[in-house]
């Protein structure tokens, strides 16, 4: 083997930009493969109501081409849960729920809004050319409630874009994953 492909099998082995599958699926996902369910915690989906199933149609519809780019150029993954608050969750909450890796979030956390989080993302001269569909994507999410973006760690990061869904006496927090990776 020559140097270049030794620092590609370095790259490949790295736990950091590539996570070994059952720690990057940690959270309960609708759908997916059943490896996927299979390394998902034990949280359910969100009871499925109309209001919920026209949000995850309509928001996993927008994002399905979208990548959250990094080091990673993750996908993004509906999620949701039942939820009878008003208020957005706790970093604490999103661990019960198996959303984030708990050691993650001891680690490092932090919060934005949807605004602060969206708009480098929207920028016109995007090279990505994902502009418009975070545009739409961002326009779809503030329909939510009380709704947050959460970065949970410091090289492999946990990235939660989610809100409140509600409909008359049914609450769900809903939103999408993806994970960027900075080293």
């Amino acid at each position: 083997m020559n140097q270049d492909d030794d620092a590609y099998l370095a790259m490949l082995n790295n736990k950091i930009i590539n996570p070994p599958r059952d720690q990057s699926k940690a959270a309960t996902a609708d759908g997916g493969s059943p490896e996927e369910k299979t390394a998902a915690t034990s949280t359910a989906p969100a009871t499925s109501f109309d209001a919920l199933t026209a949000a995850r149609e309509n928001i996993t519809e927008i994002s399905k081409q979208l990548m959250l780019i990094s080091e990673a150029d993750a996908p993004f993954e509906w999620i949701s849960a039942d939820w009878d608050s008003n208020d957005p969750p706790t970093i604490q909450q999103l661990v019960d729920l198996g959303w984030v890796d708990p050691h993650a979030a001891e680690e490092y956390y932090n919060t934005k809004t949807f605004p602060e989080f969206f708009e480098p993302l929207m920028d016109p001269k995007d090279p990505y050319g994902q502009a418009e569909q975070y545009r739409a994507l961002y326009k779809r999410m503030q329909t939510m409630a009380a709704g947050r973006v959460f970065l949970v760690g410091k090289l492999s990061i946990t990235v939660l874009i989610i809100g409140i869904v509600s409909a008359p006496k049914k609450k769900a927090l809903a939103g999408l994953r993806s994970l960027l990776v900075q080293t």
